[in-house]
C-alpha cells in the first residue's frame, strides 16, 4: 500500500503527466497541497480529450478515492501501451508496499527526463 496520502497525491501526479493536449496542473503533490486541481475536477465530469486520456483521468481518480469507479476493460480498449503499463506497474509496486511506490516514481521520474531530452536539439539546449 501507500506511505500516505501525499505518496498517493505524487503518483497521481505522474500519471496525470501522461496526459496530452491539456494546459494547467491537474494534481497537486505539495507537502501542504496536494490533491486533484479544479481543472482536473472539470475534466473529470466534461472532457474533450480522447478515449484514452479519459480513461487514464478517471484511473487516477479511482487511485486517489477508491470509491471512485474506474472500468478496467476501459484501461484495456483505450490506454496506450505506455499507460497501460505505468498503471500495471504502478499496482505491482502498490502491492509490494511504499518504498515499491517510491521506486516507481523514480522510474517514471528518469523516463520524464529521457522524454525531454530527447526533444533538445543536438548539442544541447540553446
Amino acid at each position: 500500500m501507500f506511505r500516505d496520502d501525499l505518496q498517493v497525491a505524487r503518483c497521481c501526479k505522474q500519471l496525470c503527466r501522461r496526459l496530452e493536449g491539456f494546459k494547467g496542473e491537474l494534481w497537486k503533490a505539495n507537502p501542504n497541497d496536494y490533491g486533484p486541481t479544479k481543472l482536473a475536477l472539470k475534466h473529470r465530469e466534461r472532457s474533450p480529450w480522447s478515449s484514452g486520456e479519459r480513461a487514464l483521468l478517471r484511473a487516477t481518480f479511482a487511485l486517489w478515492n477508491p470509491s471512485n469507479q474506474c472500468d478496467l476493460g476501459d484501461l484495456l480498449c483505450s490506454l496506450d501501451s505506455e499507460a497501460l503499463s505505468a498503471i500495471g506497474l504502478l499496482l505491482v509496486s502498490i502491492a509490494n508496499g511504499p518504498d515499491a511506490v517510491d521506486e516507481w516514481l523514480e522510474t517514471e521520474r528518469q523516463l520524464d527526463e529521457l522524454d525531454v531530452a530527447e526533444l533538445e536539439p543536438a548539442g544541447g539546449a540553446r
